[in-house]
């Protein structure tokens, strides 16, 4: 059996943990993002619940939250451009991203709910590519928190690598890569990714 762990939870308990981090911070932006319903791709059950739960406890603690569900290509874009604007002066950024997340030739991409992903040329121009959106957060003068709540077990991933001809050399079914932010220019950063066990 696949048990999620889901990241809300780890969050919850991560920003507990960096109490003093927050407190000093005077301006808190955080970008939040729940898609469930996808028009081409499997349904999910859970982002909007624990993107609003997210949202909730970081608008408890003071941050300026920029939330957006169920977004397609260009809401996506518009809510990150939001969120930029807010950002470039904080403190203290935070990213949640709930939904469907695919990872080719080690690179991320969230996957907006329109995304048709027909063939290895169409789906790169109907997703948005993650170290985008990290070289926004970097624009900060404060630290970032990062958290990519993709499955490991992707199943669209998985049908997109099978019935495209994209193939597990160059996409990969197992999740997120790892982000070498270090390459990326983006400091101050920390990055966590949701993940699934056998139990």
């Amino acid at each position: 059996m696949i048990i999620r762990k889901t990241i809300a939870l780890s969050v919850s308990i991560f920003v507990s943990m960096t109490v003093a981090t927050v407190a000093y911070a005077e301006k808190r932006a955080a970008l939040v993002i729940g898609n469930n319903s996808y028009v081409h791709a499997p349904d999910l059950k859970n982002p909007i619940n624990d993107a609003q739960a997210f949202a909730d406890k970081l608008e408890s603690i003071g941050f300026e939250v920029t939330m957006g569900v169920d977004l397609d290509y260009d809401g996506l874009r518009d809510t990150v451009r939001g969120f930029a604007r807010s950002a470039a002066k904080a403190d203290l950024t935070l990213v949640y991203y709930a939904g469907h997340g695919i990872s080719v030739d080690g690179i991320n991409y969230m996957v907006p709910i329109d995304a048709r992903l027909n063939d290895e040329i169409d789906w790169q121009f109907e997703v948005y590519e993650v170290t985008e959106l990290l070289k926004l957060v970097n624009r900060s003068p404060g630290p970032s928190l990062i958290f990519l709540d993709a499955c490991r077990d992707n199943p669209l991933a998985q049908e997109l690598a099978s019935a495209q001809g994209m193939g597990t050399r160059s996409l990969n079914t197992r999740g997120l890569s790892r982000i070498p932010t270090e390459e990326l220019g983006v400091t101050g950063s920390v990055i966590a990714y949701a993940i699934t066990e056998p139990v």
